[in-house]
């Protein structure tokens, strides 16, 4: 698949996360920022969401709050 650059208002981006990890699939995110660095480098790395089954150390976890926004 080609790789797409867009830039999504946050509820746009949970919706569009939403529908590509429904039944199975994932969405691929370039990070921007600094609030995970080292584990998460600005421009640099790059994440796989998918749909959260059983949480294991080592895995960063999304969570979409009941307002909407992305922590």
């Amino acid at each position: 698949m080609e790789q797409q650059t867009k830039i999504l208002s946050q509820q746009a981006l949970a919706e569009t996360v939403a529908a590509a990890v429904a039944d199975g699939g994932s969405f691929m995110l370039n990070v921007t920022g600094g609030s995970m660095v080292p584990a998460l480098l600005h421009k640099k790395s790059q994440v796989e969401l998918v749909e959260a089954g059983e949480v294991t150390p080592g895995q960063i976890v999304l969570v979409r709050r009941a307002d909407g926004s992305l922590v």
